[in-house]
């Protein structure tokens, strides 16, 4: 969400747009000041999300594999301790609180360790910092593995479409593929990955490349041999 400080100093304003409340959704405009302050207070005074919903071993082993890290003989950095696991579940839980979500979902988990561990790592020396880096790889990868895991339902959905009509048209396996919206955020859902990293997708290479989004955002378009943009 983007703000925008909307007050009474008019000379503060002097110059600035006007901006109109936008009820989309999806948009990226900037919320009303006094409509995100409301939102915020509501995620603070009423959401109280729960953790029943994750997979907590994987977070205790998290932590225990950072803590034993820390804890190496000459470890310059920062040493990890009961109150950083702690920090990481709050993080999740606000993260479900942007949402107004009563649940805290594994990716609301998965982004707070990858922000959590982004603040350790700076802590330490470049040698120490790169081998853990990759040590710790596929916590900080979330967007990149999500995206392949999307492209790979999309390419499955054409290449068993062709197979579909290879068999109805004796060899042609078609041009173009349709394939809904809905089906790829259902089938995303599956694997922990929800609304807003498709959403953020659909804006990569990875689909711009291959596909195009038509019929109002309602489906996904796939031309053999085609690049694509976005399109109404």
């Amino acid at each position: 969400m983007k703000s925008h400080p909307l007050g009474n100093d008019t000379d503060l304003m002097d110059g600035v747009p006007e901006i109109k409340e936008d009820t989309d959704p999806k948009s990226d405009n900037p919320l009303p000041q006094r409509l995100l302050q409301r939102y915020i207070l509501h995620a603070r005074t009423n959401i109280r999300p729960k953790l029943e919903q994750v997979d907590i071993d994987r977070l205790i082993r998290f932590y225990v594999d950072l803590r034993d890290d820390s804890a190496m003989k000459h470890e310059s950095g920062v040493k990890i301790v009961v109150r950083h696991l702690e920090s990481v579940v709050r993080l999740a839980t606000s993260f479900a609180k942007m949402r107004l979500s009563p649940y805290v979902r594994e990716d609301d988990v998965s982004r707070a360790i990858a922000l959590f561990l982004t603040a350790f790592l700076s802590t330490l020396q470049y040698k120490r910092r790169e081998a853990l880096k990759k040590k710790y790889t596929s916590y900080l990868v979330l967007d990149k593995q999500h995206y392949q895991i999307l492209s790979h339902i999309l390419a499955a959905g054409v290449k068993e479409q062709c197979q579909l009509m290879s068999l109805k048209y004796g060899g042609y396996e078609g041009r173009e593929v349709l394939q809904s919206v809905t089906d790829l955020r259902s089938k995303a859902t599956e694997h922990k990955i929800y609304e807003q990293d498709v959403e953020k997708y659909f804006k990569t290479k990875a689909f711009l490349s291959h596909y195009r989004l038509i019929n109002n955002r309602q489906d996904i378009l796939w031309v053999r041999g085609a690049s694509g943009e976005e399109q109404n």
